[in-house]
Parts: structure tokens; C-alpha cells; sequence
């Protein structure tokens, strides 16, 4: 049977808690209810900054390895991730006018949205967010993704989710 989704974004910009932003970098949360995530309850969520979340036992990456996005499920760090787009993207808040990465808990779910650019070497951020996406993470361990303006034409970046071994994804 077919049918049409419902477009179920929420902008939380306005509403929820301003994470941080910069450019390769994660930042820790706290989660109101754990998350069930491969037989794990995650209750500190980390939120990086090139679209993708983890638990803090994600095998600790490096700066080249938060930003460069690998085929999935991949032994290499991070693990333990979702990817709701990982690429090398900048969430600068001063270059980006506008940028950054939010949180808001919510009864039975929680968002995390990120309003970045994707990174370029000549040219830095392009002065304002061109990427729109968020995660809903339900307390049951169901997993939404959700984007409102995605330019990327499918060149780069990758999504998915990862076990902690990167074994399964």
C-alpha cells in the first residue's frame, strides 16, 4: 500500500537550546529520558558538528575522522553514531550568520537540529546557513530524520546509523 509522509519537521531555532557551533567539533548533552540505541540506554548525547550524534563512547575521533564521512557500517570512529548527515560541514555561529546546532526535549522525543554550510577550503562559510536537517530521537529508540533545505545533490555525505563495533549499520 502506498500513501504520501507526513512532513513532519519542527524548526526549534527559536524554541530550543543553542548547542553550540564551530567547525569540527562536538559538545556533550544531557538527554531528560535515555535513549534505547543497540541495547544501550543513552542518557549523554554527543552532537557533532558535521551532522551526526553519538554516545560518548564513540571511540573518541579525530578531527579528520568527525568531518570525513566513510561507507557505513566501517570499523573507524565514530561508532555508536547516527548519521543524519555526515559530511564537513561548518556551523560556525559568528562566520555563519544564523548557524548553529540546537536541542530541545520534547514529551516522548527529543530534536537535535543543525543549520550549517558545507565547508569549503577556498571560500570558508558562505555567510549563512544553506543546510537544514534535524534528528528525533523518540524515547522508544525510534529514529526520524528530517530535513527542511538540503542543496547537496547527493555528491557527498553520507546517513545511516552505526552499532558500537561498526559492524552493523
Amino acid at each position: 500500500l502506498c500513501g504520501s509522509a507526513t512532513f513532519s519537521y519542527q524548526d526549534i531555532s527559536t524554541t530550543g537550546t543553542l548547542v553550540g557551533g564551530d567547525d569540527d567539533v562536538s559538545f556533550n548533552v544531557t538527554l531528560t529520558d535515555p535513549f534505547p540505541y543497540y541495547g544501550t540506554n543513552i542518557t549523554t548525547l554527543v552532537v557533532n558538528t558535521n551532522g551526526w550524534v553519538s554516545d560518548p563512547n564513540n571511540g573518541a575521533p579525530t578531527q579528520a575522522q568527525m568531518r570525513t564521512e566513510v561507507p557505513i557500517a566501517n570499523a573507524g570512529v565514530p561508532n555508536n553514531a547516527i548519521f543524519a548527515f555526515w559530511d564537513d560541514l561548518d556551523s560556525d555561529t559568528v562566520a555563519c550568520t544564523g548557524s548553529g546546532i540546537w536541542y530541545q526535549d520534547f514529551s516522548g522525543y527529543a530534536i537535535v537540529q543543525w543549520k550549517v554550510d558545507l565547508w569549503s577550503e577556498a571560500s570558508g562559510c558562505s555567510g549563512a546557513p544553506n543546510y537544514d536537517f534535524e534528528l528525533k530521537l523518540f524515547d522508544n529508540g525510534n529514529i526520524e530524520a528530517h530535513y527542511n533545505t538540503m542543496p547537496n545533490s547527493g555528491a557527498t555525505g553520507a546517513a545511516g546509523i552505526e552499532n558500537a563495533g561498526g559492524t552493523d549499520g
